[in-house]
C-alpha cells in the first residue's frame, strides 16, 4: 500500500490561483469577415455532437451564423471544416430579441465528429448569410479575466475582419458528446454576498473522490475564491461529512486578509486540527465558508453552467454548489464553487493506475 503526499484535487472548473473580478470580452460580430476562433486540444476520445459559446449581445435582427470544427495550422484554424463531405459545421439564426443575452447557447452539428485525444482543433462562429452590419450582428463572448492570469493553451482569437487578437484569458467556449461537456461553458459568474444573519448562510463546495482513485485521503487545505468582507468581520471554514463538522480552520479575522471588496480573492485556508478525519472515495464531502459576523458581506465565487449537463464538466458531477441555513443542505448542480481540495494523503489501495485522473502532483 502506498501514499501520495501533498496532491491537488481540480475540483474548480477554473484554477483559482490568481484574483480579479470576471468580466467577458466579447466580439460583435457586425461584418462579413468577423469571427470569433477558440483553439484547444481534445482531453480524450470524444464523439462531439455540439458546440457551444456564449452570446453576450444582440442588436437589431442578427443574421444567420455559422459555427463548426476545423483543424489548426500554426495556430489558428485550418480553414476546412472537419468529416469531409459530411463536415462537422452548422448555421443558427439568432433572435431577433434579448433572449439569448447573456446565455449558454449549444448547437448540434450537421455531422458530428470523432476526435481522438490531443488531438489539435478549432472551433468558431462566423458570418453566413443575412444583412450584417451596426445595427443587426450579435455579440459572443471569447474570452474572461480574473482567473489564470495569462493562458497558453487554449486560447480565444478575436478575428475582426480579417485581423487576429489571441486572448491570453480564459477562454469561453465548449464542446459536448451526448454524456459529457468539455471546454469551459459558463455564462454566469456568482458571487452572491451572504452573512451570519443571511438564509442559507453557508454555502460549500460539495465533491466526491471517484472509487478507484485510492483507499482512503486527507485534507490538510483547501483554496477558495471569494469576495472578503469588510474590516473586523470573521469567517471560518468547516470540513463536512453531511452535517457533521469533521474538521475546522477555527476563526480567520478579515483584519488578517488582504481586504478587497471590489474584486475576488484568493483564501488559502489551513485547517489547524491535530489529527485529521480519513476520508473515503464514494462519500460526499463539502468545504463550507461560514460567514461568523453580521453584515459581513462575505461571498463564494461559483461558474454557473445553463444546465445540469455542464456539471459533468471536470469530475463527472462530482464537484457543485450546496447551501444551508443550519439544517440540511440543499444541492444545486448548475454552481460550481472555485474552490480546490489539496490532500494531504492519499494512499493507494485499489488501483495505482487510477493516480492521475483529476489529481496534479505538487510534491
Amino acid at each position: 500500500m502506498a501514499s501520495l503526499q501533498r496532491v491537488l484535487l481540480g475540483t474548480s472548473p477554473i484554477p483559482t490561483g490568481s484574483s480579479g473580478a470576471q468580466t467577458f470580452s466579447s466580439l460583435a460580430i457586425d461584418g462579413a469577415t468577423d469571427t470569433l476562433e477558440w483553439v484547444f486540444q481534445l482531453e480524450e476520445s470524444v464523439l462531439i455532437t455540439h458546440v457551444g459559446f456564449r452570446p453576450t449581445l444582440r442588436t437589431g435582427t442578427p443574421p444567420t451564423l455559422e459555427t463548426g470544427l476545423m483543424g489548426q495550422s500554426s495556430g489558428i484554424p485550418d480553414g476546412t471544416f472537419k468529416g469531409g463531405g459530411s463536415p462537422a459545421s452548422a448555421t443558427f439564426t439568432p433572435p431577433a430579441s434579448t433572449a439569448w443575452n447573456a446565455t449558454w447557447q449549444w448547437v448540434a452539428l450537421a455531422n458530428a465528429y470523432q476526435g481522438s485525444p490531443g488531438e489539435s482543433l478549432t472551433s468558431l462562429v462566423r458570418y453566413s448569410s443575412g444583412t450584417v452590419d451596426g445595427s443587426n450582428n450579435l455579440s459572443i463572448a471569447s474570452d474572461s479575466n480574473g482567473f489564470h492570469g495569462r493562458v497558453a493553451l487554449p486560447y480565444a482569437i478575436q478575428n475582426n475582419a480579417g485581423s487576429r487578437t489571441r486572448s491570453g484569458q480564459l477562454p469561453i467556449f465548449g464542446y459536448k458528446s451526448a454524456s459529457k461537456s468539455y471546454g469551459f461553458p459558463f455564462s454566469v459568474f456568482n458571487a452572491t454576498a451572504y452573512s451570519s444573519d443571511s438564509s442559507p448562510n453557508e454555502r460549500a463546495l460539495a465533491f466526491t473522490i471517484p472509487y478507484g482513485m485510492g483507499s482512503s485521503f486527507t485534507i490538510r487545505k483547501v483554496r477558495l475564491r471569494i469576495t472578503t468582507p469588510a474590516a473586523a468581520k470573521n469567517l471560518r471554514v468547516d470540513l463536512y461529512e453531511g452535517t457533521s463538522v469533521l474538521q475546522t480552520t477555527g476563526t480567520l479575522s478579515s483584519d488578517n486578509l488582504r481586504v478587497n471588496a471590489q474584486d475576488s480573492n484568493i483564501l488559502e485556508a489551513i485547517f489547524t486540527d491535530t489529527t485529521l478525519a480519513v476520508l473515503r472515495p464514494g462519500t460526499v464531502y463539502r468545504v463550507s465558508l461560514i460567514p461568523m459576523s453580521t453584515a459581513s458581506n462575505i461571498a463564494l465565487v461559483c461558474a454557473q453552467a445553463n444546465n445540469a449537463q455542464d456539471a459533468a464538466i471536470n469530475g463527472n458531477g462530482n464537484y457543485y454548489l450546496s447551501t444551508r441555513a443550519g439544517a440540511a443542505w440543499t444541492d444545486d448542480l448548475t454552481q460550481r464553487p472555485l474552490v480546490d481540495v489539496y490532500l494531504d494523503t492519499l494512499v493507494d489501495g485499489v488501483n495505482r493506475a487510477a493516480f492521475g485522473s483529476g489529481l496534479s502532483s505538487l510534491g
